[in-house]
């Protein structure tokens, strides 16, 4: 009897801490995605693949999460609406009344799996048109703005365990990093990580950076570049190490890498990747836990694959460095086809077909049926033929690594109208401070000239008989007169710190593949620290012309006291009068100087408080095979 009482006891410790665990362990996933092709408020041109992108992201996270847990706010087109009936049958307008109400019941689903003792990741995605204001980014919804105090009291409102923010739009840094008004419009890397770590510190975040107001888009992808790289790179393209997720550091990794031989800069994302808590290696996309048809690529060469649907629709491409195992999670069920292309010339050599029915183990590729069908080779718009040219496994992945830290720190916030603002505002700085500059130089050259003739003067009509006080006073006078004239002469020659500012800013833009939002952002930082330092510099210019003028009238009163035991001839008096009193009216006129706002500082404040900077040019751009178009 005491051994089965032992071994119903033993089974009881053993059983119940055990089931606790296993309850612990289940993980279970929740995503909102909203993408809104319509710009109401800024009054932008239409996008035409947002809805497109909420439709793919929202059978991304459908092999992650059952389909309850996913919501999708978007309006569908009519094209998009056929080519994606599953997701129209789910998805609901894009405004902020069911951003607010899909939220609500997100939160008490989450809240239900929470008491269970369940972990949760929460996604929220938006891709869509965005701007910043009075320090403060938006996304723009079908009928109202979605404001950084908005997604952050969502973001809060949900008691997810790990929460993840994917933003493809413009300033979308700002939507997780609001500035306060006034403060500094570029921002860089730390300042945003140490924003977000302090308010949202289990939220982690995937960015777009971009600060100019153009969205750009490729009808071959029929998606935002971005957005693209993304979902490849969540369908296991990122998963350098393969071990079944894919991590914030290896998905940024993987949007760089596979951008980083597009041509023109302007098209290269510009991403912003940050896990919860700052732990880059924190998992953003379990494929371990993902349903969907996977396909295994061979490990010993370099592959170069286009996954299509059934209606030829691009949805993942990958470029895969030899010796480095993959693994893809395709997120549709029926069918499609993978385009196999050269890995140098991203030209198409085969295709292969998918299984419409999903096998319990996952496919080799090289197993697939090929389509033995003539095809025309085709290849990637010239544009952004770069796109996914270079391979992307671990050796890349640790050439990233050195890369990253080695760079300078990034920096973020800064648009093509405000390089022209504040080419515009240096080149208004520089000439105010060189005609300063001529003004001083020909007034100390004056005063210094006007010293020693005044001094000259004295000694020839004193006959060189001065006494102690005379003597010392015409060789201040001397002394001053040659310290101006250096003064006046080195105005000339010398150029201003505000010249010098401009000269390099200008030279640095022109500079092929200049980091301009670095400089833009430099310059910036130059400005506000001179306007610093020259209001602590007039600060003390108004304490020290004070108690010069004091000191100066005092000079001048005590050599005009008349002293009866050793009476002082009149021309005695002179160089005094003459030094004490000229000092005493440029001490005046320093400190009167020193009570006005000097040009650095108002540089500065028109800078930052330009009521224009909204960044609001409607500008979108999209590529097709007969090359970029722009809508304005």
């Amino acid at each position: 009897m005491k051994r089965l009482l032992a071994l119903a006891v033993l089974i009881l410790v053993l059983v119940f801490p055990s089931r606790g665990r296993a309850q612990a362990s289940v993980r279970t996933a929740f995503a909102l995605i909203v993408t809104n092709n319509h710009s109401p408020q800024l009054g932008r041109p239409e996008l035409q693949y947002a809805d497109d992108d909420g439709a793919k992201y929202y059978e991304t996270f459908r092999t992650l999460a059952p389909e309850d847990h996913v919501e999708l706010l978007t309006d569908f087109d009519a094209d998009s609406a056929r080519l994606f009936p599953r997701a129209k049958a789910k998805a609901q307008s894009a405004t902020r009344a069911s951003v607010l109400a899909a939220g609500a019941r997100i939160a008490a689903a989450v809240e239900a799996e929470s008491r269970a003792g369940h972990l949760v990741d929460f996604y929220f995605v938006f891709a869509g048109h965005g701007d910043v204001e009075e320090g403060r980014g938006f996304l723009e919804l079908r009928d109202a703005r979605f404001t950084s105090s908005d997604v952050e009291g969502l973001l809060r409102s949900i008691p997810a365990t790990r929460s993840h923010v994917i933003l493809d739009s413009c300033n979308s840094f700002f939507v997780l990093s609001p500035r306060k008004p006034g403060g500094r419009q570029i921002v860089v890397t730390e300042q945003v990580a140490q924003s977000i770590g302090e308010r949202l510190p289990n939220v982690g975040v995937l960015l777009s950076t971009s600060a100019e107001a153009e969205v750009y888009e490729w009808s071959e992808l029929q998606s935002g570049i971005f957005s693209h790289a993304v979902r490849s790179g969540l369908a296991g393209a990122a998963d350098a190490d393969h071990d079944g997720r894919v991590s914030y550091e290896e998905l940024k990794a993987f949007i760089e890498v596979s951008s980083a031989q597009v041509a023109n800069p302007l098209y290269r994302p510009k991403v912003f990747a940050r896990g919860p808590g700052g732990r880059q290696q924190e998992t953003i996309f379990d494929l371990n836990r993902a349903s969907g048809a996977r396909v295994e690529l061979d490990a010993s060469r370099a592959e170069r694959l286009t996954v299509r649907d059934p209606n030829e629709l691009r949805w993942i491409d990958v470029h895969k460095e030899a010796g480095a195992a993959m693994t893809l999670v395709v997120p549709f069920a029926d069918g499609g086809a993978i385009d196999v292309r050269d890995p140098e010339t991203g030209m198409r050599t085969e295709r292969r077909i998918l299984p419409t029915a999903r096998a319990e183990q996952p496919a080799a590729l090289a197993a697939l049926e090929k389509n033995e069908l003539p095809l025309v080779a085709r290849g990637p718009d010239e544009v952004l033929a770069g796109l996914f040219a270079k391979a992307f496994g671990p050796r890349a992945l640790a050439e990233w690594r050195e890369r990253a830290r080695t760079e300078p720190e990034a920096v973020f916030g800064a648009s093509r109208d405000e390089e022209e603002r504040m080419r515009l505002l240096l080149e208004q700085l520089a000439a105010t401070e060189r005609g300063a500059r001529i003004q001083w130089g020909i007034l100390l050259s004056a005063f210094g000239l006007g010293y020693a003739a005044v001094g000259s003067g004295i000694i020839l009509s004193s006959g060189g008989q001065l006494d102690t006080v005379g003597t010392f006073g015409v060789g201040a006078l001397f002394g001053m007169g040659a310290l101006m004239l250096g003064l006046g002469i080195g105005d000339f020659v010398v150029r201003s710190p505000g010249e010098r500012l401009y000269d390099d800013y200008v030279l640095r833009m022109k500079a092929p593949g200049a980091d301009r939002s670095r400089i833009l952002g430099e310059a910036e930082s130059k400005i506000i620290a001179r306007a610093d330092a020259e209001r602590k510099r007039r600060q003390f210019a108004r304490a020290f012309g004070g108690i010069a003028f004091v000191l100066a009238g005092g000079v001048l009163v005590l050599n005009e006291i008349p002293q009866p035991a050793n009476p002082r001839p009149d021309v005695d008096r002179w160089p005094l009068r003459v030094l004490a009193g000229t000092l005493a009216l440029e001490s005046a006129g320093f400190f009167l100087a020193a009570l006005f706002p000097s040009s650095e500082e108002r540089l500065r404040d028109l800078w930052l408080k330009d009521p224009d900077r909204r960044r609001t040019s409607p500008l979108s751009l999209s590529f097709g095979p007969g090359g970029v178009r722009g809508s304005f």
